[in-house]
């Protein structure tokens, strides 16, 4: 939870004057009411910045998760009373899917051997950000064609000034997993491994900024994101186009669809496989995200889901290449 320090001084100041065995779903029920009518709960006069839904629903899966691993320890042992509050909705925030054809677009679209193997990162391995501009070169294997995810990038925003830093550790301990590459990916990972094409950096990642330094996400949507959705035809153009990514596409929305394209070709009880495969805490987050593209048929393949070719992106009517 070492991330999570704003969420949990949150939560902690709206409800540490309750004890934690006496936590209902009414309590947290509250803390939704006045975090999204900007109420201060804590009884102060000094205005209260309304959150959004997303941001909401963020902080009561913090207290999930918090409370749940209480249980596991023995700490509590009343049902979590968190998974019966209703959680808010917001459909104008709803997340982007591409279809298999346009993620191969955006990949093709991409002109340089570095910036395409990120991308086929995004899409294909459906890394987060993070991850994907965290991976050092030495989590490679080639013999075994595989990724290890164990670490990410962030921004450290104190003390200031603002730097980059590489963290030794997953967003989650979920988080870590080895990921198979397809074959169009591990060519362009050893290409960049045999020619240094990844510019010499202390962290010895694959993919760096112009000095070698770490990436960040506003650089990265500005400099090469954008213009390479405009290329695959996905982007805005005029005066607005620079100013925000179209429709919502940033570098997660490959991810977003690669799960959904995945989910699309199974039942639901995949679930579990499709949740390592990503990195969630919980199958029941994964279900949550997307109980509403999995197939409605029963389609239960026996092979797991990494080592399953990543490349074929799961679109039954997407052509396919020789």
């Amino acid at each position: 939870m070492r991330d999570y320090g704003p969420s949990l001084n949150d939560l902690r100041q709206a409800l540490g004057g309750v004890l934690a065995r006496s936590l209902t779903d009414e309590h947290f029920e509250a803390y939704k009411r006045a975090k999204l009518g900007g109420v201060d709960l804590t009884g102060g006069d000094q205005p209260v910045r309304k959150l959004s839904p997303a941001t909401v629903n963020k902080r009561l899966d913090l207290a999930r998760r918090v409370i749940g691993e209480a249980v596991h320890r023995g700490v509590m042992s009343v049902p979590n009373p968190v998974d019966d509050v209703v959680r808010p909705r917001n459909p104008t925030r709803e997340q982007a899917v591409l279809s298999e054809v346009d993620m191969r677009r955006v990949i093709d679209g991409a002109d340089t051997l570095e910036f395409r193997a990120i991308v086929r990162c995004f899409g294909e391995l459906a890394l987060r950000f993070s991850e994907a501009t965290g991976l050092p070169i030495t989590a490679y294997d080639p013999v075994q064609r595989t990724v290890r995810i164990r670490q990410q990038a962030a921004e450290q925003r104190e003390p200031k000034p603002l730097r980059m830093i590489i963290k030794d550790y997953a967003k989650s301990p979920w988080g870590i997993r080895t990921l198979r590459v397809s074959s169009a990916l591990a060519v362009e990972l050893e290409e960049i491994i045999e020619t240094g094409s990844a510019r010499p950096n202390p962290y010895g990642l694959f993919f760096t900024d112009s000095r070698g330094g770490i990436l960040r996400e506003p650089n990265f949507l500005r400099d090469r994101w954008r213009p390479l959705l405009r290329r695959a035809g996905l982007g805005q153009t005029g005066a607005g186009a620079m100013k925000q990514t179209p429709k919502g596409l940033t570098p997660h929305a490959l991810r977003h669809s690669r799960a959904s394209l995945i989910a699309s070709r199974h039942s639901e009880l995949f679930a579990p496989k499709l949740q390592r495969f990503l990195g969630h805490h919980s199958v029941t987050f994964t279900l949550e995200k997307y109980g509403s593209h999995f197939s409605k048929g029963m389609l239960e393949p026996d092979e797991y889901l990494t080592d399953m070719d990543v490349a074929e992106l799961g679109d039954p009517a997407a052509p396919r290449r020789p």
